[in-house]
């Protein structure tokens, strides 16, 4: 059996990622984005619907602590530590991680900077963070073939398909038409994991950062 050049991630799904005290601010207004924009903003960006405008984006990152004991140096020491995080399924990555994609093939995607505003919501922080983007579409799973891959809705098996919450050391198939392009992308038909190449997968390793995007090697049939 042989090991193609194609990893699933699923880390829209990793909830340790959650561990940043961030808001999204609105392009038009500064102001906190509101619950219905940033709910239509993370399904489409959830479901690879396309790149996100820039009414759409957010502007910047705020920071918003009532507790005075918490500082602007903690929230420094946090950015640093914090490679990667995700506010609802928005991915945003700093430093040696966000190298790996800066220099990768992102195909229809784009790294897009985002400043991060201290709690006076004016002054910007040093760290540069960035929005990771990658609507690429590919038919990579062969759902035939891949255990437990079922449909979301069965009464439109047509549609959406899921695979288990956690892929490591299961077999997920994939097909041969599906290696090379974009480095990141998404199956259209598959909810809730998406892929990488291997090339990005291996840099991504390399940086302790397996876990991280919940990688795990696919598999060709034959």
């Amino acid at each position: 059996m042989q090991m193609p050049p194609i990893w699933s991630m699923q880390p829209m799904l990793n909830s340790l990622l959650d561990v940043m005290p961030l808001q999204l601010l609105d392009a038009a207004s500064m102001n906190l984005m509101p619950p219905h924009q940033r709910s239509f903003i993370d399904r489409k960006y959830r479901l690879g619907e396309g790149l996100l405008t820039e009414a759409e984006r957010p502007a910047a990152l705020w920071f918003a602590f009532k507790k005075a004991s918490f500082g602007d140096s903690d929230i420094e020491r946090l950015l640093a530590k914090h490679r990667v995080f995700t506010i609802n399924s928005m991915i945003f990555v700093s430093g040696d991680l966000a190298e790996i994609f800066l220099n990768c093939a992102l195909g229809d995607g784009r790294m897009t900077p985002v400043p991060v505003l201290c709690n006076d919501r004016t002054t910007t922080f040093g760290t540069a963070v960035y929005l990771l983007e990658y609507p690429n579409h590919k038919d990579t799973v062969d759902r035939d073939a891949t255990d437990r891959c079922r449909p979301v809705f069965p009464g439109e098996s047509n549609k959406y398909f899921n695979l288990p919450l956690n892929l490591t050391g299961r077999d997920v198939f994939v097909h041969r038409n599906a290696v090379g392009g974009a480095d990141l992308w998404f199956d259209p038909l598959i909810s809730g994991t998406q892929f990488a190449s291997q090339t990005v997968a291996e840099k991504l390793v390399a940086l302790g950062h397996g876990d991280t995007f919940k990688l795990n090697p696919c598999k060709f049939l034959e």
